[in-house]
């Protein structure tokens, strides 16, 4: 079983670019991906499946895919958490190689939410899944695909961990820019101050005269 994602860019009719040359290679593993809203989680979720088709780049794709998305017609339904965590069942018991799942958690209580991670701990297979229950994620991932800035970042850690990793990077970041910042407004300084003695010399002469 694999997932092998090479060079995939993609953009929308609209013009929204969501990847520029992302690449990541999975041959084991559950994966939480995480990101702000509107970064592409779900679009890469339907690459991986077909759903989508890249403009650019290859996904190569080793075992049987089963994907879950999500649902949003529950009102037709009086048990939506029910028939969602039968709808998890399903896929997970048709024996998938590969698990895609896309906020498998919604409409699950307590009860739910814990038979789901018991099922994903106890899968052998690839899993990739979305998630903003944080706690969900730790539970149930060992690897976390970071979505930002239109690229794909894999870090071999569980949610808490990457989480302060993350801070730290983002932490080095900004003390970064501070520095910057400071260079720039020294440097914008000094040339001010050599501009105003040179203004000076130029009264001074121009006196002298």
């Amino acid at each position: 079983m694999m997932i092998d994602v090479k060079n995939i860019s993609f953009q929308f009719d609209q013009g929204n670019i969501v990847f520029d040359n992302i690449n990541f290679r999975l041959s084991e593993g559950h994966i939480g991906i995480v990101g702000d809203n509107g970064v592409g989680k779900t679009t890469l979720i339907n690459l991986i499946s077909g759903r989508l088709l890249p403009q650019k780049g290859t996904i190569s794709l080793e075992g049987k895919v089963k994907i879950v998305s999500q649902f949003n017609d529950w009102e037709d339904y009086h048990s939506p958490g029910e028939l969602q965590l039968q709808r998890l069942k399903d896929a997970v018991f048709s024996n998938p190689d590969i698990l895609l799942l896309d906020e498998p958690t919604s409409n699950l209580d307590k009860n739910g939410i814990k038979v789901l991670s018991g099922l994903i701990r106890h899968f052998s297979g690839i899993v990739l899944l979305i998630s903003h229950d944080f706690d969900f994620l730790d539970s149930t991932t060992d690897n976390i695909l970071l979505i930002e800035n239109r690229r794909a970042e894999l870090y071999e850690q569980k949610f808490e961990g990457f989480q302060l990793e993350y801070e730290k990077k983002r932490h080095k970041e900004f003390q970064m820019y501070e520095v910057q910042k400071k260079q720039k407004n020294q440097q914008r300084k000094s040339v001010q101050r050599l501009q105003e003695k040179s203004q000076r010399s130029k009264k001074v002469r121009g006196i002298s005269n």
